[in-house]
C-alpha cells in the first residue's frame, strides 16, 4: 500500500510564514499532483500517480499505430526520445547502471524495464509510458475516444518530471531517481570531503531541485519557491506549444524550451504581466562576477571558473584544484562550497527563473565564501 509522506511539509510551510490553509492546499497538490512522498522505500514512481491502475508497460513502439506523427516527432526530434544506442550518443551514455534509472521506462515496476539495458529492449530509453504511465489498457481498449482517454494519464503528472529532474541519489545499485521524495540531506563540507575541488559539479539535472530549494550548500532545510506551489508545476511553462505538424502538443525539440508568458493567469497574480527577465535580474551578472566571462562565449558565465572571484581566490590561496591533498584546509572547503552553489545555479539552466530568491541567495553566499 502506498504511504504518503506529508509530515515534514507542514512545519516547513509554517516556518516560511504561510497560512495553515495554504499549507493544506499545497499538501493536497503534493498528494494528488506529485504522487506524495513515496512508499517508505520505493525508489521509483508509485502506481498511484497514474490514472490507469493495474496496467502494464508495453513499450513506445506500440503507441505508434495510433499516434505515428507524435511518435515520429518525439523519437526523431526530441533528445529525450532517442532510444537507439547505436545512433544516439546521448542514449549510449545512458545505458550504464548509474544512468539507466532515468533512461529506462518503468524501471523498478513489475512490468517495467529491467537492467542491464537490452534485457527489455522495448522499454529502453525514455518512452511514452515514462510520462503517461503504463499503456496496456489504453492499447487494448475498444471504445469511444472519450472512453479511451480514461485509460491513460494524458496530462503528465509533476512527479514524472520531478523524479528525474530533481537530482539523483546514490544507492548500492548505482544512481537512482526520486531524491526529492526522500528525507532532506544537507549539502555541506562532509559531502565533498573526498572530492577533488575541480570535480565538484553540483546536482545532476536538478531544475526541480531549484524549484523546491534543495542543494544549497550549508542549508539545513529546503527553501521552496513560489513556483513549487503551482498546480501542474512543470507543465505550467513546459510543453504548451501546439505543433504545426501534428496539431497536438509539441513533442519535438522545442518542447523543452519553456513558454514564458507572465500575463497568463498563474503568472499574473505575482508578476502582473511584467517581463520574465525581472526574475532573472542580476543572476547572470553575478555568475560572471564570480566565475568570469566565458572566453568562448562572450557575455556568458564561464563554466570552468577560470576568472572572476573564483580565479582570484584560487591564486591568492595557492589552491591546487586538481588534487585533494588538503581536504581539511578551510580555503579548500570554502572553494568547494562556493563551487557547489555556482555549478548548481549555472547548470540548472533557468538563471533563477525557477526559484529567484533561492538562486540569488546561493550566489550571494558563494560571493561571501570567496571574499571572507
Amino acid at each position: 500500500m502506498i504511504r504518503l509522506r506529508t509530515v515534514s511539509i507542514v512545519p516547513l510551510l509554517r516556518r516560511h510564514g504561510l497560512l495553515f490553509a495554504s499549507a493544506a492546499f499545497i499538501i493536497s497538490l503534493v498528494i494528488i499532483g506529485c504522487g506524495g512522498g513515496g512508499n517508505g522505500g520505493d525508489q521509483f514512481i508509485p502506481a498511484s500517480v497514474w490514472k490507469q491502475q493495474d496496467a502494464t508497460y508495453v513499450g513506445a513502439i506500440n503507441c505508434r499505430d495510433c499516434h505515428s506523427n507524435i511518435y515520429d516527432q518525439y523519437t526523431q526530434e526530441q533528445p529525450m526520445g532517442h532510444v537507439d544506442a547505436a545512433t544516439s550518443e546521448a542514449d549510449s551514455r545512458h545505458t550504464t547502471t548509474n544512468c539507466a534509472g532515468c533512461h529506462t521506462t518503468g524501471i523498478g515496476k513489475p512490468s517495467g524495464g529491467v537492467l542491464p539495458v537490452g534485457t527489455t529492449p522495448l522499454l529502453d530509453g525514455i518512452g511514452c509510458e515514462a510520462c503517461h504511465g503504463p499503456g496496456s489498457k489504453h492499447i487494448a481498449a475498444d471504445m469511444s475516444v472519450e472512453e479511451k482517454h480514461a485509460t491513460i494519464t494524458r496530462k503528465v503528472p509533476d512527479r514524472a518530471c520531478i523524479e528525474c529532474h530533481g537530482g539523483r541519489k546514490t544507492t548500492p545499485d548505482g544512481y537512482r531517481p526520486g531524491v526529492l521524495y526522500e528525507p532532506f540531506i544537507p549539502t555541506n563540507a562532509a559531502t565533498y570531503h573526498d572530492t577533488k575541488p575541480n570535480s565538484v559539479r553540483g546536482p545532476h539535472q536538478a531544475p526541480a531541485g531549484m524549484i523546491f530549494g534543495w542543494y544549497g550548500y550549508g542549508h539545513e532545510e529546503p527553501t521552496p519557491g513560489p513556483h513549487s506551489t503551482l498546480p501542474n508545476t512543470c507543465l505550467n511553462c513546459h510543453q504548451k506549444r501546439i505543433s504545426p505538424i501534428t496539431g497536438k502538443v509539441d513533442h519535438g525539440a522545442e518542447a523543452q524550451v519553456p513558454v514564458i508568458d507572465t500575463s497568463q493567469v498563474n503568472c499574473a497574480s505575482c508578476h502582473s504581466g511584467r517581463s520574465e527577465q525581472l526574475v532573472q535580474a542580476g543572476v547572470k551578472e553575478l555568475l560572471i562576477e564570480l566565475g568570469g566571462e566565458d572566453p568562448l562565449n562572450p557575455g556568458k558565465p564561464d563554466p570552468n571558473l577560470t576568472g572572476g572571484l573564483f580565479g582570484t581566490f584560487v591564486a591568492e590561496h595557492a589552491i591546487d584544484i586538481t588534487t585533494n591533498n588538503s581536504p581539511d584546509d578551510p580555503n579548500v572547503i570554502a572553494y568547494k562550497g562556493a563551487r557547489s552553489n555556482y555549478k548548481f545555479v549555472l547548470g540548472e539552466g533557468s538563471l533563477g527563473a525557477h526559484n529567484p530568491g533561492f538562486a540569488k541567495r546561493l550566489l550571494e553566499e558563494t560571493k561571501a565564501m570567496l571574499e571572507d
